[in-house]
């Protein structure tokens, strides 16, 4: 048979597997990127070694290397005609930088895109995180035994051993028992993509029982369960972070009096923040004795004690400022002010129309059980790399709304049974696994997150077609014998990883032309990564091994 012929029909067989590949799938999947629940999160119990003020409890210690951390999916208003947007003005090309600008389905995913809906976007979960900025409720100041204390900007002094947390809850039973969940999956933008030479850090993954004690008190702090009006001693009690109440309203809404909002919309400290002045008077004569009174450091905290205040994105001083997307966000997920009324804004300035808890799964009590597993990525450039850290794929692409950079974009599978996982608590006895948190530690620099896809899925994998169209695998899953059919001759090297990059197969191969039928019956049963060496380069590939 000629050459070109051969190469033509493997072509053909690699389009027929991936109709099959995306016509039969049948996925089940929890989508987790919805940013309106996603809230900051509790500190991780059961880690001394990692956070060692999580073992103590009602003192401001817990808090001190708490660091900012931003959440959102950006307004779609940004990027099109909207009358509610007529201010809103930016730098130059400022849409087109990949950490901001839209992503489109056909990026992505091709293979899916009907031609007669044109482009469709892909609302991003932004995860930004800034590792020298004090988060909500940090009030460090000095070094201490957990804490580098901060510098006379009031910037956290030695970022990379601060911490910023992220969760929510999964509303579906419990996911560790359950048979349709079987990976976290997730595509991220690269977050290096500017930043080559950053040292990185680490993204630990809960999933189980999260405590929703943010302040770590053993109280729920409850705007709702404040009066509209200040201070007064009845259904009112005291604590060191500020104002708690004593009772658990009935309704889940704000007082209908609007009079009373600016006394329960102020955060998990109860405080206003002329009363923040007050109640952390002691903590702002420590900025002063150490900085004075005309550092930034002191202005920044008089101004807001708790860094907890609100921020709408839609602003006159973003505006003036040309401000971009993502300074925008900065203070968007601040839980003091972010339910305001204004009756007189073109649009509804706000960030929550209900009262924000820390009883997040609203079940009339303050959950601070901790067991979960714990999946550990190295977010560093070095570590970027298909079959490594639980990269199954890697995406280059350079779409015509970017900046003419080319990006890539990595593909994580994460089994949830894998045996790389870490368990902390009592998992065997644990009845409901229903919250994930997101942990970003070690960064000495700030960094973004993009997620395009975040979620549970019951099983991502099917015929693989890989991104250059070149190698397929099947069956898969697959028990006994994986067959390779490769489109260009010239295979010289076949590999099998496991998900953290360990080889667990290597066999060299004489040039074996376009097809390789490979026995895979010794292998534990799990994802893996087939890595093949030719002549014209490297190419991979996953697939499932079942029992």
């Amino acid at each position: 048979m000629p050459d070109s012929m051969r190469k033509l029909i493997l072509t053909a067989m690699l389009l027929l597997w991936g109709l099959i590949c995306f016509s039969q799938e049948t996925d089940y999947s929890i989508c987790l990127k919805n940013q309106g629940i996603w809230k900051i999160s509790s500190i991780p119990s059961l880690q001394g070694d990692l956070f060692p003020e999580s073992e103590l409890n009602n003192d401001r210690s817990i808090g001190f290397n708490r660091a900012k951390i931003c959440f959102f999916t950006a307004d779609p208003g940004f990027y099109v005609e909207n009358p509610f947007h007529n201010s809103v003005t930016f730098a130059p090309d400022h849409l087109r930088n990949h950490l901001v600008r839209q992503v489109y389905e056909q990026e992505l995913f091709p293979e899916f895109v009907d031609p007669n809906y044109g482009q469709i976007n892909l609302p991003v979960l932004n995860v930004a995180y800034y590792p020298s900025e004090k988060g909500a409720y940090n009030y460090d100041v000095t070094p201490t035994p957990f804490s580098a204390g901060i510098d006379v900007e009031g910037l956290l002094e030695e970022p990379a051993t601060r911490w910023g947390g992220i969760s929510r809850t999964i509303q579906s039973g419990n996911i560790l028992s359950n048979s349709n969940l079987n990976f976290i999956s997730f595509w991220l933008m690269d977050p290096f993509v500017y930043e080559s030479t950053s040292n990185g850090g680490s993204l630990l993954i809960h999933l189980g029982n999260i405590s929703e004690d943010v302040l770590k008190d053993g109280r729920i702090s409850l705007e709702n369960g404040l009066p509209g009006r200040p201070y007064p001693k009845a259904g009112i009690d005291t604590t060191i972070w500020g104002r708690v109440a004593e009772s658990f309203p009935l309704v889940n809404g704000f007082d209908s009096d609007l009079e009373s909002r600016p006394y329960q919309d102020v955060g998990f400290d109860g405080l206003r923040d002329e009363d923040e002045q007050t109640f952390f008077a002691n903590y702002l004569s420590a900025i002063s004795d150490a900085f004075g009174t005309e550092s930034v450091a002191y202005s920044n905290a008089r101004v807001d004690p708790s860094s907890d205040n609100f921020r709408f994105y839609i602003d006159n001083k973003f505006n003036q400022q040309q401000a971009g997307i993502i300074e925008r966000y900065h203070r968007y997920n601040g839980l003091d002010g972010n339910s305001t009324i204004n009756n007189q804004a073109k649009y509804i300035p706000i960030g929550s129309t209900l009262p924000d808890t820390e009883d997040v799964n609203r079940n009339g009590i303050l959950d601070t059980l901790e067991n979960y597993y714990q999946y550990r990525i190295n977010l560093h450039p070095e570590s970027m790399d298909a079959g490594r850290n639980f990269i199954t794929e890697v995406k280059t692409t350079n779409p015509p709304n970017g900046d003419g950079t080319p990006v890539n974009w990595y593909r994580f599978l994460i089994p949830i049974h894998t045996e790389h996982k870490e368990e902390f608590g009592d998992m065997a006895s644990a009845d409901s696994m229903m919250s994930i948190r997101l942990i970003l530690k070690d960064f000495d620099k700030p960094v973004i997150l993009r997620f395009s896809t975040l979620e549970l899925r019951n099983n991502d994998l099917k015929p693989h077609v890989n991104q250059n169209g070149n190698l397929l695998l099947y069956p898969n899953p697959v028990s006994d014998h994986l067959n390779i059919v490769f489109k260009d001759d010239g295979i010289t090297e076949i590999n099998i990883l496991d998900l953290t990059g360990r080889i667990i197969v290597s066999e060299q191969a004489a040039h074996i032309h376009t097809y390789r039928r490979f026995d895979v019956s010794s292998l534990q049963a799990g994802v893996y990564i087939i890595s093949i060496k030719t002549d014209s380069g490297k190419f991979s590939g996953k697939f499932i091994k079942a029992n």
